[in-house]
């Protein structure tokens, strides 16, 4: 679930050619903010992992943790959604056609 350096990059590489300024400046923000939950996340569950013996216990607080990052996220993977649909349009029909030529290799 994290976003590692890869992701980063790889949005970064292609950002300039598919979003507008303001759009990067937003795509960045998300990104960041994905990264922080996933991080804050990540730390939580290794301190209840090791916190109880209980081993019932401590799954129905994994799950709990769970579906609570789930619902953190959420909005930003909507709004994610909702950006990169707004920005699809502003590909070429060159560009989508060897994107599609790409993906059927």
């Amino acid at each position: 679930m994290a976003v590692d350096e890869t992701d980063v990059v790889r949005v970064n590489s292609v950002q300039s050619r598919f979003y507008s300024p303001d759009n990067v400046v937003l795509l960045q923000s998300m990104l960041t903010t994905l990264a922080d939950l996933d991080f804050a996340y990540e730390q939580e569950r290794e301190r209840v992992s090791r916190s109880t013996e209980d081993v019932n216990l401590r799954a129905r607080m994994l799950q709990k943790l769970r579906d609570h990052h789930r619902e953190r996220r959420e909005p930003y993977i909507r709004h994610l959604t909702v950006l990169q649909e707004r920005t699809m349009p502003q590909f070429s029909a060159a560009e989508r056609a060897g994107r599609q030529r790409g993906n059927s290799q």
